[in-house]
């Protein structure tokens, strides 16, 4: 419970053999629960210690093998207890992305969003129910040739709905589905959308809210002066932040030229979350003269690589072009930001929104 809670991994490299009751750890590190075990020693846990003592080699259930297969039971006991909350709410809707993580695998995360009941409360819940190796599953399951494996929308609608069925949600309680706007997810005849809907008909599909605004905010790159503005600050940002000389320089600068307030961390541009764009653009802007007398320090240096670079940047800062895309992408940013935050809500009430839809909207005519 403590490791799930903190976030803190279980398993280390070396996490096998009989473990030692003198609380002392040996000189390799073999893994938090190793450590948490002798941490119990250390606290006084005479029956874990006379567990450990008096067992057969053969039965200590600390190894890799039973710390596994304990996580897969007590993975089984929340998705249980997620699914019997999903059954009494009466209905529910499935919220489904997939993104290819730093192991080159394709995932796909699905999630259900229902309402519980928290004593006298309604509370609007979003609980993951699987993490699926889209790859793997349709190589298990026979749908990808020798050659290739398709991300069709009909072997992607397979994947969830087959994952779906095994945990046993109802698919006549299902009414929304939110995916992103591919074709192979959002098509109404050949997408997962459609091929969900065929399994429940009252299952609407919606395109992410904030998957729309982002993707409706960054066609502002298909203007040039903006999009290089962009691209520069983004290298502008990694200059001043790699390393720790160059980041001590920007602390200083900080310190002479901003509000305590202000001194926060510059924000490498990220390409998927823009709440986070949004948040690099504005910093960036905020901290506009520090960084102007970190790249004037810098560019004094005996280094040559980090000074011409330094001097480089400069020039490039000090141009009307760059400061006016900058500034623009800034004052979006300052718009969208809380927006996007807004409609990462959980509990986004769907009639306050469209009530205030048509105020908006007009607000925004000429």
């Amino acid at each position: 419970m403590l490791a799930a809670y903190q976030n803190i991994p279980l398993r280390g490299h070396r996490d096998e053999g009989k473990l030692k009751t003198d609380g002392i750890p040996p000189p390799e590190n073999d893994g938090n629960f190793r450590a948490l075990l002798r941490y119990r020693l250390r606290g006084g846990d005479q029956t874990l210690k006379r567990h450990l003592d008096e067992c057969p080699n053969n039965a200590q259930y600390i190894s890799k093998r039973v710390q596994n297969e304990i996580l897969e039971v007590g993975k089984s006991l929340i998705l249980e207890t997620v699914v019997d909350k999903v059954d009494k709410a009466g209905v529910w809707s499935i919220m489904a992305d997939e993104t290819t993580d730093r192991a080159n695998r394709e995932q796909m995360v699905l999630v259900a969003r229902y309402v519980d009941k928290e004593g006298d409360d309604l509370v609007v819940r979003e609980d993951p129910i699987a993490l699926l190796d889209v790859l793997k599953t349709l190589r298990k399951s026979g749908s990808g040739s020798e050659t290739e494996v398709k991300m069709s929308g009909a072997n992607l609608t397979q994947v969830l709905t087959e994952r779906v069925r095994k945990l046993g949600l109802d698919f006549s309680k299902l009414v929304g589905q939110c995916y992103d706007g591919a074709p192979s997810m959002a098509s109404e005849k050949v997408g997962v959308a459609a091929g969900v809907k065929s399994e429940a008909p009252l299952s609407h599909y919606f395109h992410c809210a904030v998957h729309a605004v982002n993707l409706s905010t960054s066609l502002i790159r298909k203007v040039p002066f903006v999009r290089n503005a962009l691209d520069n600050m983004e290298t502008i940002i990694t200059f001043v932040t790699d390393g720790a000389k160059r980041e001590d320089i920007l602390s200083y600068a900080q310190t002479q030229k901003l509000d305590s307030s202000k001194r926060h961390k510059l924000v490498k541009l990220c390409q998927t979350r823009f709440v986070e764009r949004h948040v690099a653009v504005e910093r960036f802007c905020e901290q506009l003269s520090a960084i102007v007398l970190a790249l004037r320090t810098i560019s004094t240096w005996d280094e040559s690589r980090s000074s011409s670079k330094a001097a480089m940047f400069l020039h490039t800062i000090s141009m009307t072009e760059f400061l006016v895309g900058v500034f623009v992408a800034e004052k979006l940013a300052g718009i969208l930001r809380p927006l996007a935050l807004a409609l990462q809500e959980k509990g986004a009430d769907l009639v306050k929104a469209l009530d205030l839809g048509p105020i908006r909207v007009g607000a925004l005519r000429p």
